[in-house]
């Protein structure tokens, strides 16, 4: 599931909705593709990653009754680390949040393009949607962790 809140996070409607994608691909060390929060360990992401990011590896299971509320505080809880981490001042920090059942993922997000580099929560854990070969120049040219992290926000090292 992603979503993207406000337009600097990439934001394509101007309502607010949520994607679900299939994720069963991405899943185990013989996967074609693995999203960053299951292929490396949080200290080298952090250590690696050119923007900042939060995350909960600690999930309610889908049958518990109280999940949607655990998962709302969760949510809240990972924006407050995530303003925290920042250090943003403002009414709404734009960010993207990716969630699968072993985790959920929120990035603060500081513009939605670089150049003519653009992209919303899938880009952020690594699956850059492009409509033209020009778009996909445009990526390897500018390098996706740099655009990454130019679109991102950094930490303040707290």
């Amino acid at each position: 599931m992603t979503y993207n809140c406000g337009e600097a996070a990439g934001a394509s409607r101007s309502h607010k909705h949520l994607q679900i994608l299939p994720y069963a691909a991405c899943v185990g060390e013989d996967a074609a593709f693995r999203m960053f929060p299951d292929a490396v360990d949080d200290a080298v992401a952090r250590a690696e990653l050119p923007f900042c990011y939060c995350i909960s590896r600690a999930l309610p299971l889908e049958t518990d009754a109280q999940a949607p509320v655990e998962l709302k505080r969760i949510y809240d809880g990972l924006v407050e680390q995530a303003i925290k981490e920042t250090g943003f001042r403002g009414e709404q920090m734009a960010h993207n949040l990716v969630m699968v059942r072993e985790w959920m993922l929120l990035i603060p997000r500081s513009k939605a393009r670089v150049g003519k580099c653009v992209t919303g929560a899938t880009g952020v854990v690594g699956m850059v949607w492009v409509g033209s070969e020009g778009e996909m120049e445009e990526w390897r040219g500018m390098g996706f962790l740099r655009a990454l992290g130019e679109m991102g926000m950094v930490g303040r090292g707290e």
